[in-house]
């Protein structure tokens, strides 16, 4: 299922940094603008921001902070943030239990 997200600069400005970087293999430049946009509350970075923690890309995989960040995203109301979530819960459950 496709979300839509409101109509913001702050959505031109995450769509720009994937058009322009994440699609073309530049995941550490989209993490970074993902991140500064995060740190200012915005929901779809903060989600993204936990989607480069959960895959590794751009930055060293970690769970944790791809939790803290998608919990971030959910809070703020981010319409991906609970499958992402279950994804980081399953897997955080799976390392426990090997």
């Amino acid at each position: 299922m496709e979300h839509v997200y409101e109509d913001c600069p702050e959505l031109h400005l995450v769509d720009a940094l994937i058009e322009n970087h994440y699609l073309k293999g530049d995941y550490k430049t989209c993490f970074r603008g993902c991140m500064k946009l995060a740190l200012k509350g915005y929901a779809l970075a903060e989600c993204q921001v936990g989607w480069f923690y959960l895959k590794g890309e751009g930055v060293e995989q970690n769970l944790e902070k791809a939790l803290y960040w998608t919990k971030r995203a959910l809070h703020h109301g981010d319409p991906d943030a609970p499958e992402n979530l279950e994804d980081i819960q399953r897997l955080l459950k799976s390392k426990s239990i090997s």
